[in-house]
């Protein structure tokens, strides 16, 4: 990234001349030359905030670590002992601050931020590799219950307050896409017809 990109201050003076906002810097990272100095988000689709936005996540490319910030101050807090499927593959409950979900293996974990503890909400037993959300990650439905993942040329969709896979289907594909609110899913199907645009299939739920 050339230099110029991070003259912040022109930044913000001319966000604040059309938003009435500022924009700041909140980290610092001395560069080398390469791509490791980047302190940043997860992913546009993943909160970076939990759900007071007491606290903020950042990962760190050249330490390879997830960070926990103040979300007020954005001072460093400590580095996450997690390991989820990708790294932007982290979901802060939406309504719980000190609650975050990710996929470490088979196992669905829930994380408690602030113990720094870990417990097995399920173990997918029918995947035989590990489970993920995929190369193209959404987020969870906005009551943190329902997601969709795949394994071993699967994808499904696993409700936790019901310890349930609502659906599962054999297919080669990113995994279907929860709605916000949970009744929804979004699938991309395998394309028959490659010249055409992809086939979209939508699911209703909670009807199995």
């Amino acid at each position: 990234m050339r230099r110029r990109a991070h003259r912040c201050g022109t930044l913000g003076r001319a966000w604040r001349s059309r938003f009435g906002t500022t924009i700041r810097r909140i980290t610092a990272v001395a560069p080398d030359g390469g791509n490791a100095p980047v302190i940043k988000p997860m992913y546009s689709t993943i909160s970076a905030w939990n759900a007071d936005e007491s606290r903020l996540i950042l990962f760190s490319v050249a330490a390879g670590e997830h960070q926990l910030c103040d979300g007020k101050t954005y001072r460093l807090i400590k580095a996450l002992d997690i390991s989820p499927a990708d790294i932007e593959q982290v979901y802060w409950h939406t309504s719980h601050p000190d609650i975050l979900f990710y996929v470490d293996g088979k196992d669905l974990i829930r994380y408690h931020v602030g113990a720094g503890t870990k417990e097995v909400v399920t173990t997918f037993d029918f995947c035989s590799g590990d489970a993920s959300a995929g190369s193209a990650p959404l987020f969870m439905s906005w009551d943190s219950n329902r997601i969709g993942l795949t394994c071993d040329e699967q994808v499904f969709i696993y409700d936790i307050g019901q310890n349930t896979v609502l659906a599962r289907k054999e297919l080669d594909e990113n995994p279907a896409q929860v709605a916000p609110s949970g009744t929804l899913a979004f699938l991309t199907a395998q394309r028959a017809q490659p010249q055409r645009h992809a086939r979209r299939v939508w699911e209703r739920l909670g009807q199995r």
